[in-house]
């Protein structure tokens, strides 16, 4: 029923507002004077009176675009770094009209003869709803992946578990508009396989309008590389890493187009080896307060993966107005892990009373592939588009776990041994439809408006296997389990927008009813159980952004926005599943949904300096929350309470000289957690600090220099405070072969100072303290050619339709 409103709802609102917008628009390609394109022009629309109308900027192969110009007659300006501007003649501007007009710019005489000056893009630009990430402009994302790039970006923190945060508040991931399906170590192990040669932009939402799904505090929207040009072109990258262990990351991306056919792809081999060193200390006191024993434990975590990704797709143009797609898109990685470590357990006298060794095994394979079908149709109506999208998505995970323990008397003489082995096979399926209007109306007002509708089936079998040989096993019921889970999401949406000569307003509205029902299978030991859950939720959006002068020099912004955290998949299962003989993972059925609401005000200084000040509320935060009972830490997610996190930031790109960009970024955190711990209560408030630098330099002969550095303060997750770290990077890079080839240099971590450690609050009557060394300093060598044909074409669209559910996945 709820679908066919949505449709009627959809249908009435595509049928009565289709209202032609009185404004015209402006378009061209700006070049130097030997026909190469300029990428980064700033283009300044002026009226007769020298007035600042609008100001854009060229893009890919030099294209630019001015949109919502009112009828008459104005001026253009081109400027560029390293060429003289130029000021076109008066074009006359018509209603619901493309006027088309391009330029051509010469050179400046007097640029350093010890200086080749090129247009380049930024690292970071700030937009009012986001920031965009242009991973090509480092030298430092050359052989490295994607995790490698989220971690340098403005506001985006990885913590040492590998969960992603955005300035305090949870985030979910999007691949080309659409989401990864995945969280925990599953997304971060993803991001790992994936190449950031792959990566044209990334865009980072705090407060993401009304058209994204309302799942996460924020969103992260990595946009893969996708030719725009005719003919047959393609990139080739072959990268060497080394740390303590060897890695390899090569892509290979191609490309062909005609006028109505474009077929493209990009595949990926990934080789990735890590370690982790790990101290564990927990101290355990008697209920007086005096201390009664203490264990200590050293872990060497050895883990390495290989990857293999694909990407296929085709857009047809069956006429100048409409486009059909397909892509279809497949991973698969093969994982093997071996954990050693030795325990001691160190009674209040200072003497061990058992030492505990053990040989843990963990190998399996995840694979996941993802069809999508879409359709995009541009109406007469200037700016009116409808796009459609069908989605299946199959995941699929094996994981067979091997735990051998041995405990020992502190003579040396055998007190006992185990044997554990588990096998872990898991399946998800996600459905989804989704259609998108974006429609003009009267007066300049923009609507957007969409649907969508999703379905998710996952089946998650634990067997356990327990004994004290290695044969000859019998089950565990304690551990086995089966769990099987369904859920359904119903949305709705509309977002209207309307730009005045400074002002600008934008105002939406989400509504999301979710279906939901678990079941957990029973064994001789457990008994049956289930959960079945419906609620509808809305989410408003408001974007005010009003431009203090007439040259858009200074803008402000103010947003607020209401967001939703749906419990992943697998955390509402209520398994145990053990990580070591000493710490166990434990699902939970009664999870709820957390809310965050967030408001921001932003002053934008000419596009390159953002300092933002924001506050985000979240009700019934799930954050891991430790149980102790004996010598084992049991690590559940739970509703702990509420988070009020306060963040002051300033993000700053600015050129110091013709080859010197600097580029800054620094956040002040407050946060402050209160709610309700298994151990008791939490009220836990603190300050924390971050700190990060870019130096790009751009010399004479192809070459190019990076020194980047960063430095963040001990901060307060919940229940563990991470400990401070800093690091420091250099890059270089040489154009070849008429620069189409590119030959690179990075060291990562020079010092080998980005290390982990930190502790643990709120323990009954123990305290947990740890510190681990990895893979942080890799040295790395990556050669990249391009080769092909590069003039421009129309556009093309690579999107998908789901909008939340595969960031949910996790291992």
């Amino acid at each position: 029923m709820i679908k066919l409103v949505f449709l009627h709802t959809f249908l009435f609102v595509l049928n009565t507002t289709c209202f032609a917008q009185q404004t015209g628009s402006l378009a061209g390609q700006v070049k130097d004077g030997k026909g190469v394109p300029i990428i980064g022009a700033t283009v300044t629309v002026k009226l007769p009176d020298n007035r600042i109308a609008k100001i854009s900027a060229s893009g890919d192969a030099g294209r630019y675009e001015v949109t919502a110009l009112k009828p008459g007659k104005y001026y253009l300006v081109f400027t560029a770094i390293g060429f003289d501007s130029l000021r076109s003649e008066a074009i006359a501007i018509e209603a619901a009209t493309e006027t088309t007009y391009n330029a051509s710019l010469q050179a400046t005489n007097n640029q350093l003869q010890a200086l080749e000056v090129t247009a380049r893009k930024q690292f970071v630009e700030a937009k009012p709803d986001r920031l965009i990430l242009n991973p090509d402009a480092l030298i430092s994302t050359s052989g490295s992946n994607t995790f490698d790039v989220l971690d340098k970006a403005p506001g985006v923190m990885i913590d040492d578990n590998g969960q992603l945060s955005l300035k305090g508040k949870s985030v979910v991931v999007f691949l080309d508009d659409k989401p990864s399906y995945m969280s925990g170590s599953q997304l971060i192990e993803f991001l790992k396989s994936q190449s950031a040669t792959t990566i044209d932009k990334i865009e980072i939402m705090s407060n993401p309008p009304a058209k994204y799904d309302a799942a996460g505090g924020g969103v992260i929207n990595i946009k893969t590389k996708k030719s725009k040009v005719k003919g047959f072109n393609g990139t080739a990258t072959a990268s060497y890493l080394q740390g303590v262990y060897a890695r390899t990351n090569n892509v290979v991306s191609l490309n062909y187009r005609n006028n109505s056919l474009n077929l493209f792809g990009n595949f990926s081999q990934v080789l990735n080896n890590n370690f982790n060193d790990l101290f564990i200390d927990r101290d355990y006191f008697k209920p007086s307060g005096a201390a009664d024993y203490t264990f200590e434990q050293r872990s060497f975590i050895r883990t390495t993966s290989n990857s293999l990704n694909g990407r296929l797709g085709a857009d047809f143009y069956l006429n100048n107005k409409t486009t059909l797609g397909a892509i279809i898109s497949a991973n698969s990685r093969n994982f093997y892990g071996r954990t050693t470590n030795t325990s001691y357990i160190v009674d209040e006298g200072a003497t061990i009373d058992s030492i505990i060794t053990a040989d843990n095994k963990d190998k399996g394979r995840f694979t996941n592939t993802n069809a999508n079908l879409n359709l995009r149709h541009d109406f007469r109506t200037k700016g009116a588009n409808l796009a459609v999208d069908l989605d299946y998505l199959v995941y699929e995970y094996d994981n067979n776990q091997q735990f051998e323990n041995k405990s020992f008397f502190n003579n040396g003489s055998s007190k006992y041994q185990n044997f554990l082995k588990g096998q872990l096979p898991a399946n998800i399926k996600i459905a989804s439809f989704k259609a998108d209007l974006n429609q003009p109306l009267h007066a300049g007002v923009i609507m957007d408006a969409g649907i969508k509708s999703s379905y998710t089936k996952t089946n998650n079998l634990a067997s356990y296997f327990i004994g004290t040989a290695p044969f000859g096993l019998e089950p565990d019921y304690d551990r086995s389990n089966h769990f099987l889970y369904e859920e359904s999401i119903y949305a709705g949406y509309i977002n209207l927008s309307r730009e005045y000569k400074r002002f600008t307003l934008q105002a939406g509205l989400r509504v999301e009813h979710t279906k939901s029902k678990g079941h957990q299978l029973g064994n001789l030991m457990k008994a049956d159980s289930s959960f079945d859950r419906k609620y509808t939720n809305m989410f408003p959006t408001v974007y005010l952004s009003y431009k203090l002068d007439t040259v858009n020099k200074h803008t402000l912004v103010l947003s607020y926005g209401k967001r939703i955290d749906r419990p992943p998949y697998q955390d509402l299962n209520p398994f145990i599943s053990p990580l070591d003989q000493f710490t166990n993972y434990v699902g939970n059925p009664l999870l709820q949904p957390s809310f965050t609401q967030t408001i921001e005000l932003q002053h934008i200084y000419k596009g390159r300096i953002t300092t933002s000040l924001s506050h985000h509320r979240i009700k019934d935060i799930v954050q891991e929350a430790i149980e102790v009972y004996g010598n084992n830490y049991y690590s559940k997610p739970a509703n702990v309470g509420t988070a009020d996190i306060s963040v002051l930031s300033i993000n700053g790109n600015q050129p110091i000289t013709r080859y010197w960009t600097l580029n800054v970024y620094t956040d002040f955190q407050r946060r402050q957690y209160t709610g309700q711990l298994y151990s008791g209560k939490l009220d836990t408030t603190a300050f924390s600090a971050t700190v990060n630098i870019t130096n790009q330099f751009q010399l004479a002969g192809g070459w190019g220099i990076e020194v980047s550095g960063n430095w963040r303060s001990n901060i307060l997750v919940g229940q563990i405070v991470s400990g401070r770290f800093w690091a420091l990077n250099a890059g270089v890079q040489k154009k070849v072969l008429n620069n189409k080839g590119t030959i690179r240099l990075n060291l990562r971590d020079i010092f080998y100072t980005r290390l982990n450690w930190g502790y643990i609050n709120n323990l009954k009557d123990a305290k947990g303290y740890y510190h681990n060394q990895y893979e942080t300093r890799i040295a790395s060598i990556s050669f990249s050619y391009q080769f092909g044909k590069t003039f421009q074409s129309r556009k093309t669209r690579a999107a998908g339709g789901a909008q939340e559910e595969q960031n949910r996945v996790r291992s």
